[in-house]
């Protein structure tokens, strides 16, 4: 496996995947059981995401099953550096390269079926990118969906994440 060099001068700053990364091991983890996914109602497929500001009212939350057990890169604490990457892979606002990343995992010969990585609300969960991979989609089933307004701990969270209704 390539290193890096090991001095205080890297710079780290994500501006495409590195250009190592398909001769590197990828730190693999297994996902199963079920995922959690807050979706807006306007899109039947509530996998797909849309950055749209509305009410809640206007959200679902869908139950995603999978049916088994899928391998994601997982993209916490210190598996990040050998990889050649640091948090901007997952907390960027600049979508086309954590895209041009996301794409080089896709593409990598261990063939994850997607990505784990650390909620930027909360350091103890982490969320999912799932790919289109034929295991991912076999594997993916909408399981419940309903209201966010009605789900029965909702106001704990939002009052959590301090969060004000107006």
């Amino acid at each position: 496996m390539p290193s890096l060099p090991q001095n205080d001068t890297v710079d780290m700053a994500l501006t495409d995947p590195p250009a190592a990364l398909n001769s590197q091991r990828l730190p693999l983890a297994s996902v199963e059981g079920t995922l959690f996914r807050i979706s807006h109602r306007k899109f039947s497929d509530p996998i797909y995401w849309s950055r749209r500001v509305t009410f809640l009212k206007e959200f679902d939350v869908c139950e995603i099953a999978l049916g088994h057990r899928l391998k994601v890169v997982n993209l916490s604490g210190k598996r990040l550096n050998p990889l050649g990457i640091d948090a901007n892979i997952f907390a960027s606002p600049a979508y086309d390269i954590t895209q041009r990343c996301a794409a080089a995992f896709m593409e990598h010969p261990d063939a994850p079926d997607g990505i784990r990585y650390p909620s930027r609300k909360n350091e103890r969960l982490h969320n999912f990118a799932l790919f289109s991979t034929p295991a991912a989609v076999a594997a993916v089933t909408i399981s419940h969906r309903y209201p966010l307004l009605n789900h029965p701990h909702l106001f704990r969270l939002l009052q959590s994440y301090r969060v004000a209704l107006i």
